[in-house]
């Protein structure tokens, strides 16, 4: 079906443009005067801008946190769903994020529920995403539950930038180190090698070591590159394997330290999502369900699996919790000690803030280190790598003068 770009003007006599599918360009200005809008101008799209718009949509964590904030806020202030569809997908800098909600509206304005509309885009909207906005709209308080989503996200968005933000420099410090020692063994220690050809005597150990790493790196440098690759690669495909992930997620949480960063990262992001989602009112089981979507790793996921069916069976959300003994002994007495649903989202919420806070606390420490663990292992094996080219000439120099 062809794709059109119209203009037209709404009830109120402001502007609106935006896309839309039709079969011809009179049955696009009917959809129009169907929707309460004046027609000034319906285009077929051409036929490279109808590719991109038939391609599957796409959004961004940040967009998507701007325009569920902007629907908060449309809504909250009367106006309809299907209009505040239709105002963001004229009004959006992206023109995937215009189509995406252009199909929205339409599925809206055909009788379909805000979060029917949503479910079609799983890609673009979470499995928490649709039990927030399903919860809203069974409240009738679709705009504060937005909104709530909203800040949700946002926050979830900026621990994760600050995250990668701080590990930047000391990857890139590593892999400049990585580069430096590899270009040291290739050039400069086979050059330096040819003087000592003619030494009879036996070379030190650590300049029979440099030198053999240095032949290794010359043979089979380019082989060891596509190796690297070649498992990076082969890594992400295995790590699809779920008893794989399960044994190595395991395995990670025993590690002194990472371990507990990543039971603390997993508890908070666990304990916000949670909070969030009860604060919507959406039922405990369908909560859980939802926050189970934001965990990362395969232990943690398998018990808030376990806690669903305790759940399910009669137990409450603290018993279940404290018994799978992967959670912080803080988190489940938050839990258990809640009286009731609005109780339970604040103590949450408090419990959330204080694992964010001892994680950025450990992080902080964490990477302030690795920036000079890292300047002293780089230090180091220049030094060796200097030493055993010294070694043979200070040998050669004592048996000289000696």
């Amino acid at each position: 079906m062809p794709t059109f770009e119209y203009s037209a003007l709404t009830r109120d006599g402001y502007k609106s443009s935006g896309i839309m599918t039709a079969d011809n360009a009179r049955a696009a200005r009917r959809e129009l005067r169907i929707r309460s809008l004046t027609p000034l101008s319906v285009n077929e799209a051409s036929q490279a801008k109808q590719g991109r718009l038939q391609s599957k949509p796409s959004l961004s964590t940040f967009d998507r946190v701007l325009v569920t904030r902007q629907l908060a806020m449309m809504i909250g202030s009367g106006i309809q769903v299907e209009q505040a569809l239709g105002t963001i997908s004229s009004q959006a800098g992206k023109l995937s994020t215009r189509r995406l909600f252009a199909i929205m509206r339409d599925k809206v304005a055909e009788g379909s529920t805000f979060t029917e509309a949503l479910s079609d885009h799983p890609k673009c909207f979470s499995t928490l995403y649709l039990a927030v906005a399903s919860a809203g709209e069974l409240s009738g308080e679709l705009a504060r539950v937005l909104e709530r989503l909203a800040d949700h996200l946002e926050k979830s968005h900026k621990v994760k930038r600050k995250v990668l933000t701080a590990m930047i420099y000391p990857i890139i410090l590593a892999l400049v180190a990585v580069l430096v020692i590899t270009l040291l063994l290739i050039f400069v220690v086979p050059r330096v090698v040819e003087q000592f050809q003619s030494f009879e005597q036996e070379l030190p150990f650590l300049t029979r070591f440099v030198i053999g790493m240095s032949d290794i790196l010359q043979s089979y440098g380019l082989f060891i590159l596509v190796g690297l690759v070649l498992a990076f690669f082969g890594l992400g495909r295995v790590l699809r394997n779920r008893l794989f992930k399960r044994r190595l997620d395991g395995f990670v949480l025993k590690i002194p330290l990472i371990g507990n960063l990543i039971r603390i990262a997993n508890s908070a992001q666990f304990a916000r999502t949670f909070a969030m989602l009860i604060g919507s009112s959406t039922p405990v089981l369908d909560s859980l369900r939802a926050a189970r979507g934001s965990l990362s790793n395969m232990v943690f996921i398998e018990a808030i699996d376990s806690v669903i069916e305790d759940v399910r069976e009669g137990a409450t959300p603290g018993r279940a919790l404290a018994k799978t003994g992967v959670f912080p002994p803080m988190l489940t007495s938050l839990v258990s000690s809640s009286t009731a649903r609005e109780n339970l989202a604040s103590l949450l919420e408090k419990g959330a803030g204080y694992l964010e806070d001892e994680f950025d606390s450990a992080t902080g420490l964490i990477l302030g280190l690795m920036e000079p663990l890292v300047i002293l292992l780089l230090g180091t094996i220049v030094a060796l790598i200097v030493l055993s080219i010294m070694l043979p000439i200070m040998q050669l120099n004592t048996l000289a003068f000696g």
